[in-house]
């Protein structure tokens, strides 16, 4: 994608694009059966909430990504559209867009179960030009496919020093722990973890 004239934006998301299909039920099961009372169904992936909370506070904000030529991919853009958000680096997959399924209780146990479709279909030259990157911060998080954290790593690499870069790593990515993160903890400026998530980060360091 290089050769485009890129906009400046204040912040750019880069990570996974999921239609978020989340339901109540009374109690989480672990082996049977449970009734779902209500669901709800939204556009997700956590850089992209990110994204989309900043678009509606104002923000100029772009995303980078990938959605299936589905009927779910029009929801994530059509989603990004209303907060603002310019969809003109996600690229157009022939196949499914990423889906969460998950459910939560009273209790506040939840189980949540990723499909990725296209968005483990990422490839570097999917990306724009990093040397022609004009926003002021890239915002990372994670994809479930190691392939794509080779894409981040390698893309963030080459950005101009002057974007900063931010990461929401996620348990996804905090599993993997520090030594496979450190190429991108070591360009990030900022960083977004719960106390699990660095717990896990940090272990065996």
């Amino acid at each position: 994608m290089g050769g485009i004239i890129m906009k400046h934006f204040d912040v750019s998301g880069f990570g996974a694009l999921n239609v978020d299909r989340l339901g109540s039920v009374d109690r989480v099961s672990v082996d049977g059966e449970a009734t779902v009372s209500s669901e709800t169904r939204s556009a997700g992936g956590s850089s992209a909430n990110t994204i989309a909370a900043l678009g509606r506070l104002g923000l100029r904000v772009s995303f980078i990504g990938a959605v299936g030529r589905d009927k779910e991919g029009n929801v994530l853009l059509d989603s990004f559209r209303k907060d603002t958000v310019d969809c003109s680096l996600i690229t157009k997959k022939d196949g499914n867009s990423g889906t969460l399924l998950g459910v939560s209780d009273t209790n506040g146990h939840r189980a949540l179960y990723i499909y990725p479709g296209v968005n483990s279909s990422l490839t570097f030259d999917n990306l724009p030009s990093p040397s022609e990157i004009q926003s002021t911060f890239v915002h990372l998080s994670s994809f479930v496919d190691t392939k794509q954290l080779d894409v981040q790593i390698r893309w963030v690499s080459l950005l101009p020093k002057h974007v900063s870069v931010t990461l929401a790593p996620g348990i996804i990515y905090a599993r993997l722990g520090y030594k496979r993160l450190r190429p991108l903890l070591s360009r990030c400026r900022i960083l977004f973890v719960t106390e699990k998530e660095l717990k896990l980060l940090v272990r065996g360091m």
